[in-house]
């Protein structure tokens, strides 16, 4: 009986330890190719070449459309926060060591994304974006929301050593499973500090994470003072009695 109970426990050990091998190797980890770029989410597709391009004083974020000139400026400060370097935004030609933001409508995405239309959940391939590097950074994307996803990307490869920053020399085109990632802070039911929650907004930025949900009433609980309404917050559960903090 016992010789019984151990040639069982023997093959279901084996079993086990083939199930985990096989999971191991399926779920391997794609970025384990590219032990050098910490890319959140992992591209859909990417090449890495040998070689860098250096951020300098002198490189400049080029938008080649007007409507990426806000972007441009936003991207100018988050080089600045990360490499103490703050490229100008310039018009007109571009030049090597420049990085260049591009709208292209043609750029499809290689495989269906989901997009959410109440009733109704649709497919398409629009939003791709690609990221280019190499005597310049070119950043292009379907619409300003594809294009803001690839700077996105630009801005989690940068690299930093002995007082210098660069981009390795890469091609990356990508995409968004679906339409509608989001992440949900509840505001309802417990206190969040407003400066954590404009640092939500910049990791949500960061990781490509489209909405940020602020879960802010309840049935029975207004949490959310209104200047209009005051006693929304006081006429039932309200935190701070309803009443507006200004620290």
């Amino acid at each position: 009986m016992q010789d019984n109970i151990r040639h069982i426990f023997l093959h279901l050990t084996l079993a086990f330890a083939l199930l985990i091998g096989s999971l191991s190797v399926r779920a391997a980890d794609p970025a384990d190719t590219h032990p050098g770029l910490n890319l959140i989410p992992w591209p859909k597709l990417i090449a890495v070449q040998p070689g860098f391009m250096k951020l300098t004083t002198a490189s400049r974020i080029v938008p080649a459309d007007p409507g990426l000139k806000p972007l441009a400026d936003i991207l100018a400060d988050e080089i600045n926060l990360l490499t103490s370097i703050r490229p100008a935004v310039a018009d007109g030609p571009d030049r090597a060591g420049d990085i260049v933001l591009k709208l292209n409508q043609s750029l499809k995405a290689d495989e269906q994304i989901l997009v959410a239309r109440p009733p109704e959940l649709l497919r398409t391939t629009d939003g791709a974006h690609t990221l280019t590097v190499d005597a310049q950074a070119v950043v292009e994307g379907f619409d300003y929301r594809a294009v803001a996803e690839g700077t996105a990307t630009l801005l989690q490869a940068i690299r930093q050593a002995g007082g210098q920053a660069a981009l390795p020399k890469l091609a990356i085109k990508d995409w968004p499973h679906a339409d509608y990632c989001g992440m949900m802070v509840d505001c309802g039911r417990q206190e969040q500090p407003l400066e954590w929650l404009k640092k939500m907004i910049v990791t949500c930025r960061m990781y490509k994470v489209r909405y940020l949900h602020l879960h802010l009433t309840d049935d029975q609980g207004w949490c959310f003072p209104s200047t209009k309404y005051p006693q929304l917050g006081s006429k039932n559960v309200g935190t701070h009695g309803g009443a507006i903090r200004t620290t």
